[in-house]
């Protein structure tokens, strides 16, 4: 399944979030399947490698999952990551499950749709440390108001604009 209207929105919204918090983007990964592929395009502008072993989980018979988080591994590893950008992974949220694929658990397993893993590599490892659940709240903390305190005289009014951003 490709992304629906929505998820095509909350992905240019990530697009709109990393350029305003100026996150550097090395390069990008993406799953084959139609949905992490248009996740790349919309929320990254690019994709610049395909990588099978970022497809869902059950895409796969099961006894090769141990394969496939050996493979996944070893090219997040060898990836000559620049200091201060990164590697993104377009793919599903079961890919993080792939056994020999993560070292360390920071966080609980389990993401909404939208939401996405940030996974540290150090000393040979890759870490998972924090999660967003929801890109929502990735976007949130991203962005900040300017907050200007109003009484508003007549609250009741739905003419009465008494809100400023």
């Amino acid at each position: 399944t490709c992304l629906t209207e929505k998820g095509i929105e909350t992905a240019k919204m990530i697009k709109l979030t990393f350029e305003h918090g100026n996150i550097p983007i090395q390069k990008v990964f993406s799953s084959p399947s139609c949905r992490a592929r248009e996740t790349s395009i919309y929320g990254f502008g690019r994709i610049d490698e395909i990588h099978n072993a970022l497809l869902h989980y059950t895409a796969f018979n099961p006894l090769d999952h141990d394969q496939l988080g050996r493979d996944l591994k070893k090219t997040v590893l060898n990836f000559p990551l620049e200091k201060d950008k990164n590697l993104i992974l377009s793919a599903h949220n079961s890919v993080v499950s792939y056994p020999n694929f993560i070292d360390q658990f920071n966080i609980e397993e389990g993401l909404d749709e939208t939401g996405f893993y940030v996974i540290e590599k150090k000393d040979n490892r890759l870490i998972v440390r924090h999660k967003f659940f929801k890109s929502k709240t990735f976007n949130t903390l991203m962005y900040r108001w300017k907050y200007e305190s109003k009484v508003c005289p007549e609250p009741k009014n739905p003419k009465n604009n008494c809100y400023s951003m």
